[in-house]
C-alpha cells in the first residue's frame, strides 16, 4: 500500500482522489445506486477519473473565470518556471493553490450537478439522451484540457532551448 501511495503522489492525491472521493460520495447519497458494494479497486479508479474531471473543471473554467474577474493574478508562466527552479518551495505552494482551485470546482460541480439532474427531470430526457450530453460535455473538457497541457508543454520546452522557429 505504501508503495502505491509513494506513485500517487501528494499532487494526485488531493487533487484528484480526494474531491473524486468526496464527489462519489455526493453521488452515493443522490443517486439510487450504492457504490459500497463494488470492487475497492473499480470504486478506486471512478474516484481517481471523477477527481480528475472535477479538476479539469477547476482549470478550464474556474481559474479562467477568477482570472477574468481579477479575483487572482498569475505570473507568467515562463516566470513561474524560472521562479520555481531557484525557489523549491514555489512547487508545493503551486500544489496547495491548484488543491484550493479544486475544492471550489468540487462544490460547483456539486452545484452543477444537481442543476443538470433538473434539466434532465424537466425535460424528460432519455437515459442515451442524458449520457449523450454527458459525453459530449466530458470530451469538450478533456479536448481543453489537452490544449492546455500541450501549451505549457510547449512554453517549457521553449524556456528551456529557446523559441527556435523561424
Amino acid at each position: 500500500m505504501k508503495e502505491l501511495m509513494d506513485k500517487i503522489g501528494s499532487y494526485n492525491l488531493f487533487n484528484y482522489l480526494l474531491p473524486g472521493s468526496l464527489y462519489l460520495g455526493y453521488l452515493q447519497i443522490s443517486l439510487p445506486y450504492d457504490f459500497s458494494d463494488e470492487n475497492i479497486v473499480l470504486v478506486g479508479f471512478l474516484a481517481y477519473f471523477l477527481g480528475l474531471v472535477v479538476s479539469r473543471i477547476g482549470s478550464l473554467i474556474v481559474e479562467p473565470f477568477l482570472k477574468y474577474i481579477k479575483f487572482v493574478q498569475f505570473k507568467d508562466y515562463k516566470e513561474f518556471v524560472i521562479a520555481s527552479s531557484k525557489d523549491v518551495k514555489l512547487e508545493t505552494l503551486s500544489e496547495q493553490n491548484n488543491t484550493y482551485r479544486t475544492i471550489v470546482a468540487l462544490l460547483l460541480t456539486i452545484g452543477g450537478s444537481i442543476l443538470f439532474k433538473w434539466v434532465i427531470d424537466a425535460f424528460d430526457f432519455s437515459n442515451e439522451t442524458t449520457i449523450f450530453i454527458l459525453i459530449l460535455i466530458l470530451v469538450s473538457l478533456f479536448l481543453g484540457a489537452y490544449r492546455k497541457q500541450t501549451k505549457y508543454i510547449t512554453q517549457r520546452i521553449e524556456r528551456v532551448i529557446g523559441d527556435r522557429t523561424e
